[in-house]
């Protein structure tokens, strides 16, 4: 059985359907037992795929297998990990069928896959299956069955939402919009030809103007010239995903690298932050087995001039990785380690960096600037650039994201979200814990909240309502106005993603407790729209009318 309740939620989803393809006649062919153990051992493999890129499985349904990338914590790079483990499926299913018994005649074994990203109601089981995970409902899970079953053998269908997501990552070939069993609508679908060579997002897609930083270009400039006078240093540049860190850096190791110096590059990343210097390993080409095998290679790099080494994504490197950075930046000279990095790795005491730029969002006129830039947003009349630039709060990524889907029809006024977008924000949401729902209530309140509105629509208790509180402004995702008590969400689009995640009877809930607060503190009398407002969204219509 299951309900909504408080840990039921909307959210974005990646789901997988794998099939073993043949399985009907293969186990009319096989002795029960026989069958069994194919089954087993097919279900296992699957399992332990699944696992290793971050999956979960929902369920086993015979020789086919659901399973979710995205929960129960958003990543941002769930949809690229979905289609990793379905090629290590495919391609693992074949040798599995070479490692059978002779004797049950079997072949050969192959399995196909069908991959889709799109928004779900998660409701949690309440009663005879707490062993489970909570249910989902909606059209992704039809769909990615839908799309495995078009596939042939050996092959990876997905949607055009999942293909948003994952492209330069994997080479992708259209197969035009297909007309899905029990789908209203033509589904745009693609099938994975194998992985790309992209590492990031920014080889992943060509690259947009960019749009220039003084301040930070001058920042950097200075940290380099103090390594060429034969200084070792560790810096570090942190802010929030999107925010343009990647992309500085990029540009200043072109310019690096264009006066003939030395750069190098470490990519960090979730799925490897718990093996020791593997950053460092892929840029070797092996993994060293200790910081000072580290030291050593750099050592032998700098005998020839200064370098400059740039430790991408550092928020998730491995203890080791950062003290490897340590030591070189206080061991060797002349070399300049830039670390860019999350605000939280602020709080690391591994990393001890000589000096800290903290990259602020783009102003207003450089967001116009980078509009000018794009080629999708060449078309966009002057108020929808104007909605974009209010939206986008400064993001690039925001920007680029917001820009691309309006080429593809969405209104930027409305709350749809592009799919690339919504990865990213809900992966930051849930990294917020149980802080999430203090979160999803003030965004009902509006994008702009007080804290005695936050307590009536949560009921929470002073201790527990300002330690969430204290961990939304710690993530940057709510920050104080000048106002006593008053509090905004950082961004729209966190406001957004927040109140979207809200079922409607606790939208309707939240929206009831605001408005009588209003009208009984009086604050009605003064502004009776945002009273009206509040009644009307909580259904209660009779109330509302005269306050409009």
């Amino acid at each position: 059985m299951t309900t909504k309740g408080e840990a039921a939620e909307r959210r974005q989803l990646t789901v997988m359907f794998t099939d073993l393809v043949g399985s009907t006649d293969l186990a009319s062919a096989l002795d029960p037992e026989d069958w069994h153990d194919v089954l087993d051992a097919y279900q296992h493999r699957v399992a332990a795929i699944v696992a290793a890129h971050g999956g979960v499985i929902a369920q086993f349904q015979g020789d086919g297998a659901v399973a979710y990338f995205g929960y129960p914590e958003a990543q941002e790079s769930a949809g690229r990990d979905a289609v990793t483990a379905g090629l290590a499926i495919v391609e693992d299913i074949v040798v599995m069928g070479g490692e059978l018994p002779d004797r049950l005649g079997v072949s050969e074994l192959q399995a196909r896959v069908g991959i889709h990203t799109g928004e779900v109601l998660v409701a949690a089981v309440t009663a005879g299956g707490n062993d489970r995970l909570p249910d989902v409902w909606g059209q992704v899970p039809n769909m990615a069955a839908r799309l495995q079953a078009v596939g042939q053998p050996g092959q990876i269908v997905i949607s055009g939402d999942t293909a948003a997501l994952v492209t330069g990552y994997f080479g992708l070939e259209s197969l035009g919009s297909l007309a899905l069993k029990g789908i209203a609508h033509p589904v745009p679908a693609f099938r994975v030809l194998g992985r790309g060579s992209a590492r990031h997002r920014l080889e992943a897609r060509p690259l947009t103007g960019f749009v220039p930083r003084a301040d930070a270009s001058s920042w950097l400039g200075d940290q380099w010239n103090a390594v060429r006078r034969g200084q070792g240093r560790l810096t570090l540049v942190s802010g929030e995903p999107g925010i343009g860190k990647s992309r500085l850096l990029l540009e200043f190791s072109a310019e690096v690298a264009a006066q003939g110096y030395t750069v190098r590059t470490a990519l960090c990343s979730r799925r490897g932050s718990l093996s020791p210097l593997l950053p460092f390993g892929e840029v070797m080409g092996d993994v060293p087995a200790t910081p000072d095998d580290v030291v050593g290679w750099v050592e032998s790099i700098v005998r020839s001039g200064p370098l400059l080494l740039v430790v991408e994504d550092a928020h998730w490197a491995d203890p080791s990785t950062l003290e490897a950075a340590h030591l070189i930046s206080r061991r060797l000279a002349p070399v300049l380690i830039l670390m860019s990095a999350r605000p939280e790795i602020a709080d690391d005491p591994h990393v001890r960096p000589d000096a800290h730029l903290a990259l602020d969002p783009l102003s207003p006129d450089q967001t116009r600037d980078m509009l000018d830039r794009l080629p999708e947003a060449s078309q966009l009349d002057p108020e929808v650039r104007e909605a974009l630039v209010a939206r986008a709060d400064g993001v690039p990524l925001f920007v680029e994201e917001l820009a691309r889907g309006l080429a593809e029809g969405p209104d930027v006024t409305r709350h749809a979200m592009p799919t690339t977008l919504s990865e990213v924000i809900t992966a930051r949401l849930d990294r917020l814990g149980e802080a999430k729902r203090v979160a999803q209530a003030a965004a009902v309140i509006g994008r702009t909240f007080d804290r005695t509105m936050l307590s009536v629509a949560t009921g929470f208790d002073d201790t527990r309502l300002d330690d969430d509180i204290d961990r939304l402004v710690d993530h940057a995702v709510v920050e104080p106005t000048s106002k006593a008590d008053e509090m905004q969400f950082h961004h729209a689009l966190f406001h957004e993603a927040s109140y979207r995640s809200v079922l409607r009877p606790e939208r309707a809930r939240i929206h009831a407790a605001v408005g009588d607060l209003l009208v009984r503190s009086g604050q009605a009398e003064a502004s009776p729209e945002i009273a009206a407002y509040h009644l009307g969204a909580a259904g209660r219509a009779a109330d509302a009318v005269p306050l409009w």
